[in-house]
């Protein structure tokens, strides 16, 4: 922890030179836009796969209800039975790892991440993270309320990566979202270093931009109160995205 006291913090462990610390590697990406059509699962697995054929180490992470990166890159059979094992000892979605967290009863749980090609690897997505979803917003008022099980909750994604590094080492962390402005999107992009936004070329997506940077200034907003008051104990979010790029969509318009 940084030694030196935070004038922004009442505590010196949640200044911003800690974060830094212990956000250092990998790098986390969150391929993000409200607005579905736009390409954020095929960016994700498309930029995952050139950062591997770069020698670097991907973990992507399926935190769309919809599953579609998962389908994407492994085999339907594959998707099929994680996803009809979720609930079991032996599952390996998201909601695999998170399930014990959101019904109160333990810590995140380390799934064994898939390897479809070499360097690449995947936490398969689950339709019941929208179950999630749901509990989220009640979990991100607890921690207004100091409460470590809202915290726990909140960072429950973030953990689950953590613990992953620690056995796999990744260069890259890549996040697939569901195209809303949730609970479940706001812990992911209040996770990353980053936000790429793809973007449709018509005026529905340029109106969408502004409700996309306005909610994510809240969240950021949210965030840095979180920061100042999180119990010592309590994991907290970077809560600091950057704006990385826009990627539009050459269609003729």
């Amino acid at each position: 922890a940084c030694a030196r006291p935070c004038p922004r913090s009442p505590s010196p462990r949640r200044c911003q030179e800690t974060l830094k610390i212990r956000r250092k590697k990998p790098r986390r990406i969150a391929i993000f836009n409200h607005k579905g059509g736009v390409g954020k699962t095929t960016l994700t697995a498309n930029i995952a796969l050139a950062l591997v054929k770069k020698s670097k180490r991907v973990l992507l992470v399926d935190s769309d209800p919809q599953c579609n990166l998962s389908t994407y890159l492994l085999d339907e059979a594959t998707v099929d039975r994680e996803l009809d094992a979720s609930d079991s000892a032996t599952g390996r979605t998201v909601w695999s790892a998170v399930k014990p967290v959101a019904a109160g009863r333990g810590d995140v749980k380390i799934v064994e991440p898939f390897e479809p090609r070499d360097g690449l690897f995947i936490v398969p997505g689950d339709i019941q993270l929208a179950e999630y979803e749901n509990q989220l917003g009640d979990l991100w008022g607890e921690c207004f309320q100091r409460r470590l099980h809202g915290f726990l909750g909140v960072a429950a994604f973030s953990t689950l990566v953590d613990k992953l590094d620690e056995s796999y080492g990744f260069d890259f962390v890549l996040y697939d979202s569901g195209p809303n402005i949730g609970g479940l999107n706001r812990a992911i992009v209040m996770d990353c270093h980053e936000v790429v936004i793809p973007a449709a070329c018509d005026r529905f997506s340029i109106r969408a931009l502004r409700t996309l940077g306005n909610a994510i200034f809240r969240w950021i907003r949210d965030s840095s109160v979180l920061h100042g008051i999180a119990p010592d104990e309590a994991p907290v979010l970077r809560g600091r995205p950057k704006f990385g790029h826009y990627i539009p969509q050459r269609f003729k318009t």
